[in-house]
C-alpha cells in the first residue's frame, strides 16, 4: 500500500466524521431511490455501527475514507466503501480492495457488495477484481467474487483485520 496510506478499525471517535462522509458521498443516491429522512438515517446508521465491521482509510493520519462490512456465516458483504473525492482515481482504493480480498480470502468462500449503475469507476474496478454481476435492477448492481483456494496464497502482510 502506499506508503502514506493506512486503514485501521474505527472507534467510536471517528463516528461523526464517518456518518458525515455517509451523509456526503450517499444522501443524493439514497434520496433519489428511497427519500432521505434524516432521523431514520440517523437511527439506522447507529444500528449498522453496532452490527458492522467500520474501518477508516487514512493518508498521514488524517482520515479520508472508510468502509463498512456486514459479517455473515460463509462470506463478508462490502457495505459500503468510500474516499474523499480528492483521493479518488489514485489506485488508492484498488490498493484497498486488493487488501481487503487477501484478508477476506483467509476466512470467507465469498465477498458480496451492491454498486450504483452510475457508479462506473467503481463497478471497473470490481470488475478487474473478478467480481461478477449476479443480479441488476434499476438503480444497483449485485455483484460478487468467490474465494476458491485454488493455489497457495504467498504470505502477505495485513494492514488490519476483519474480525478486530
Amino acid at each position: 500500500m502506499k506508503s502514506s496510506i493506512t486503514v485501521r478499525k474505527a472507534n467510536l471517535g471517528d463516528y461523526d466524521l464517518i456518518f458525515s462522509m455517509h451523509e456526503d458521498w450517499f444522501k443524493d443516491e439514497i434520496d433519489e431511490r428511497w427519500g432521505w429522512d434524516e432521523q431514520w438515517q440517523r437511527e439506522n446508521f447507529k444500528e449498522e455501527w453496532k452490527r458492522d465491521v467500520f474501518e477508516v482509510i487514512l493518508d498521514h493520519g488524517e482520515i479520508i475514507g472508510y468502509s463498512q462490512k456486514t459479517i455473515e456465516s460463509d462470506h463478508v458483504y462490502l457495505q459500503s466503501i468510500g474516499l474523499n473525492p480528492e483521493f479518488r482515481g489514485k489506485g488508492i482504493g484498488k490498493e484497498i480492495m486488493e487488501e481487503f480480498v487477501k484478508e477476506a480470502f483467509e476466512s470467507f468462500s465469498q465477498i458480496r457488495l451492491s454498486v450504483a449503475v452510475s457508479n462506473h469507476r467503481a463497478i471497473e474496478l470490481y470488475q478487474k477484481l473478478e467480481f461478477v454481476i449476479e443480479d441488476r435492477s434499476e438503480h444497483s448492481l449485485t455483484m460478487a467474487k468467490k474465494l476458491t483456494k485454488l493455489v497457495e496464497q504467498n504470505s502477505c502482510s495485513n494492514s488490519y483485520s476483519l474480525r478486530e
